[in-house]
């Protein structure tokens, strides 16, 4: 496959136009990526489909996953009070999150994260990249919540995916 950039003038609607610059960012990383030509108008829709490939056969897709808002809770507890986010302890063992926590707490990062990467590889195993999106910190109490807390959670779902994705890049 040959890498091309898309430059933004050759796009025609918003959304090709982040597509040309995202695959353009991942020309300069190497990965292959075939030249990109805005679609085609169509007469039914006004949506149109981007032509075949004029170099033959068509490259592989890019495939990509995208992990965002996952709320890591790096000071999670297994004794915490699903009344408050998990924020304090527990009156009472009913008030506790399982093992994958609780819908009202965010997730640990040995239960919930652990088992979503690893279903993220079984059910595609070699993306082109991961894009990480953000909202990675979880709802914390007040002693844990700040700069660093941030960067400790952005840090520990990066090495989640790295650990199970050594050879992908993660794209913040």
């Amino acid at each position: 496959a040959t890498s091309a950039r898309c430059p933004p003038m050759s796009c025609r609607a918003a959304w090709l136009i982040g597509a040309c610059c995202l695959i353009a960012g991942f020309s300069s990383l190497g990965l292959p990526v075939s030249s990109v030509e805005p679609p085609a108008a169509s007469s039914d829709s006004g949506r149109g489909h981007a032509p075949a490939s004029s170099h033959g056969s068509a490259p592989p897709p890019l495939r990509f996953w995208h992990l965002t808002d996952v709320h890591l809770n790096l000071w999670h507890s297994a004794r915490a009070d699903v009344r408050d986010m998990c924020r304090s302890a527990a009156p009472s063992a009913e008030r506790r999150p399982g093992s994958f926590g609780h819908f009202n707490c965010d997730p640990a990062p040995d239960g919930l994260l652990r088992l979503a990467v690893a279903r993220m590889v079984e059910a595609e195993p070699a993306p082109s990249a991961i894009l990480l999106g953000g909202d990675d910190h979880g709802h914390v109490p007040p002693s844990r919540d700040g700069a660093s807390a941030l960067s400790a959670s952005r840090r520990a779902v990066a090495s989640a995916l790295a650990a199970a994705f050594p050879s992908v890049p993660v794209l913040p």
